[in-house]
């Protein structure tokens, strides 16, 4: 149970004016997680939307989340979430890919200014195997005081996606990019060192490798197979 609708199961029957606070927290709270999933789809529709990004081919999963009083301190709740929704993750690249998407999260997590902050960002990572691109639109609202509604200084929530991506518009430069990302690995030495990098490159090349080969078998035995048909 988040903490907002904890608080409300806590209030008393009577309580109505802080009931109602609650509700219009949550409402926005949920109705900013509408706004990001039609958001999200209208650009997921339209692949011009992408061109200058990886783009996504096919959404396969999501997390919506909202909570209150989230700060610098709670980077214990963004790990979790990151725990959770990523379990198909080897800990090496969650450990890496945490670091990175962190930084997404600070900016948010660290603003105190009042009013609405937004953060709306993508990765490239890897799960199962597989290279995956992951969205996040996040937004928060830091009340002026703590006394505004029920002690809580401000309302957050976010949404993360996971698309899988043609891995064919990738050169083996940025498969080893996205990789060394994932794996949180920023010197030249960790990079060229690392053995978690060297054994998903060469695992995602040679799939890659494979899938071409196949394509193109398809390929030649339809070209034959028409050939045939023609001379037959």
């Amino acid at each position: 149970m988040s903490k907002l609708k904890q608080l409300r199961a806590e209030l008393s029957p009577n309580d109505t004016k802080s009931k109602e606070q609650l509700d219009f927290v949550l409402d926005s709270a949920k109705s900013k997680l509408e706004l990001f999933r039609v958001k999200f789809l209208e650009r997921f529709n339209n692949p011009q939307a992408f061109k200058s990004e990886i783009l996504p081919v096919k959404m396969f999963d999501f997390i919506e989340e909202y909570r209150a009083d989230i700060s610098e301190g709670s980077s214990g709740e963004v790990d979790a979430i990151i725990d959770d929704f990523f379990k198909g993750t080897g800990q090496s690249v969650k450990t890496g890919f945490n670091k990175v998407i962190k930084l997404a999260f600070r900016s948010l997590l660290g603003d105190s200014s009042i009013g609405e902050s937004y953060v709306n960002r993508w990765f490239i990572t890897v799960e199962y195997g597989e290279l995956i691109r992951v969205d996040l639109m996040a937004w928060k609202y830091n009340f002026s005081s703590n006394q505004v509604i029920e002690n809580i200084q401000n309302v957050y929530c976010c949404t993360i996606t996971k698309s899988f991506i043609d891995n064919d518009s990738l050169r083996k430069s940025q498969l080893n990019y996205f990789l060394a990302q994932s794996l949180g690995l920023t010197s030249l030495d960790e990079i060229i060192n690392n053995e978690d990098l060297r054994k998903y490159s060469e695992y995602l090349q040679d799939s890659y490798d494979d899938d071409k080969k196949n394509e193109l078998s398809e390929a030649n035995y339809k070209a034959q197979k028409w050939e045939n048909e023609g001379a037959a």
